[in-house]
């Protein structure tokens, strides 16, 4: 139930927290996120920066639609002042967020409002034009699970080769995307000449979901060429595998020259011969 949020700055996180609490089911703030357990979890691994704060959610289910409304949310200078503003038009309520709610349930009606001014902050920013305050820029959000199933995203993961050295992110999440899955990130590695290498690399929340992505691209056209998907291996797992392919072909060669020898020393005694 618990969502790590990164990417943040002094300058922003109401901002950010207003979007949390929008989402729905938002309990609790831990601000800031307790440094144990955000190092026990892997968040800077899995690509967190910034300041961070944990968002404890009332359900799992909360916690998964929080995720998916906030991770990678390109935040734009217009929304961030005017999200700002409309906290600061309820006297500073929004930027308050770390004081806990009862996870009981104790106070529905406050966790209510908060979550109704939250949302009137998030609908007066996405309504809002021009170009912000002076010295805002765009921020882009990050969430992932502190734990259970939805943290592990490495290895929810799927390689797909194959691709045109055209290929693009945004190709590859057009393809993905037509599974009906949701697609927590996408990476394409590049070479030292800056050209993607041909291949790219997907993660997902769940098993499910990337099982159904898998199976629903596999040979699908990314610029006229078809995808070869399958699942991604860790480091370890990669090494683990190669070494065991080498032990087999050196077996299979071991096993080649044994016969051999046995062939010739039955030629030369005569045996098997007419």
């Amino acid at each position: 139930r618990t969502v790590a949020l990164g990417g943040l700055s002094p300058e922003h996180k109401s901002c950010a927290l207003n979007l949390a609490a929008a989402a729905g089911g938002l309990i609790e703030v831990l601000d800031p996120a307790p440094a144990d357990l955000a190092g026990k979890a892997h968040l800077t691994e899995d690509g967190c920066s910034g300041d961070m704060v944990f968002l404890v959610y009332s359900t799992v289910k909360d916690a998964m639609n929080a995720i998916k409304q906030l991770h990678r949310k390109v935040l734009p200078p217009a929304y961030l002042a005017a999200a700002t503003a409309a906290a600061d038009s309820n006297n500073g309520k929004l930027s308050k967020m770390g004081k806990k709610l009862d996870k009981k349930g104790a106070k529905p009606a406050a966790q209510q409002q908060w979550q109704q001014q939250a949302a009137a902050a998030a609908a007066a920013a996405v309504a809002a034009g021009g170009e912000g305050s002076a010295g805002c820029e765009s921020v882009t959000l990050w969430a992932r699970a502190v734990s259970g199933e939805a943290a592990l995203v490495k290895k929810w993961r799927i390689i797909l080769r194959n691709l045109a050295f055209q290929a693009t992110e945004a190709d590859v999440r057009k393809l993905l995307e037509a599974s009906g899955t949701y697609i927590w990130d996408v990476t394409l590695p590049k070479g030292p000449d800056g050209r993607v290498r041909g291949f790219a690399f997907a993660s997902f929340l769940s098993f499910p979901e990337a099982q159904k992505a898998l199976q629903a691209i596999n040979g699908q056209l990314v610029r006229k060429r078809p995808v070869a998907a399958d699942w991604a291996l860790g480091k370890g797992q990669y090494q683990q595998l190669k070494g065991q392919q080498q032990q087999q072909q050196q077996q299979q060669q071991q096993g080649g020259a044994n016969a051999a020898e046995l062939h010739d020393a039955a030629a030369a005694n005569g045996v098997g011969a007419g």
